[in-house]
């Protein structure tokens, strides 16, 4: 895959849960810092399903690329997917389209995290959320993106557990790198492993998965 992955996040706890989770991802660029600090290409901007940048990263991106970005974000999810964009949904923004000049990235990828801003602890809205981020690089307005950058994915104001936020991401980088399949033939194994996403893991070296449910996340 030639696409470099950064997870960063100014929260030294979410860097840790990434560390431990993505131990046997190193070609993973994982670090503490500014999101938009990052150098990288691409950076995704999770927020809720109608676009309004209210809080977190939203309201920081808002801030640094002019609140034309919100009027930009919402006209899209307007016109594209008929006023909601739903979660797990990510919708590229190529920032020539913004008006403020230089910018510190070439690529915003929306994504919606949260239908309206509220806690995703109990959810599976990170792995969504990081799932459409990825699959949203394949969209034509990509076209040039070689690195991306993705924060913590709920870990802010939505309340997600740190550990439970860096598993779901993990589980949507293995399927968007090729380590693993969905696993969709079978209901059993998917119900299993929802469940598993969805609670607080074990330490990596004790979260073994069971003789039904071959790698760990």
């Amino acid at each position: 895959m030639e696409m470099q992955v950064t997870l960063c996040d100014k929260k030294d706890s979410v860097v840790a849960a990434w560390e431990r989770r993505f131990e046997k991802s190193p070609e993973v660029r994982i670090v503490t810092d500014d999101i938009f600090s990052c150098g990288s290409d691409a950076v995704v901007l999770p927020g809720n399903s109608y676009g309004f940048l209210t809080r977190g990263l939203e309201l920081q991106a808002s801030e640094l690329f002019g609140f034309e970005l919100q009027d930009l974000i919402r006209k899209k999810i307007r016109e594209d997917y008929n006023g909601e964009l739903l979660v797990g949904q990510g919708l590229v923004i190529p920032c020539k389209e913004l008006a403020n000049g230089e910018t510190p990235c070439t690529h915003l990828i929306y994504v919606s995290a949260c239908r309206t801003p509220r806690s995703v602890d109990g959810t599976l809205n990170a792995y969504l959320a990081a799932r459409g981020a990825f699959l949203a690089l394949a969209a034509p307005e990509a076209e040039g993106i070689k690195s991306v950058a993705l924060p913590g994915i709920g870990t802010g104001e939505s309340g997600m557990p740190e550990e439970i936020c860096a598993r779901q991401m993990r589980y949507a980088y293995n399927i968007f790198s090729g380590r693993r399949g969905y696993g969709d033939k079978n209901l059993t194994r998917l119900t299993r492993r929802e469940n598993k996403l969805r609670r607080m893991p074990k330490p990596p070296q004790e979260d073994a998965e069971s003789p039904g449910d071959q790698g760990s996340d």
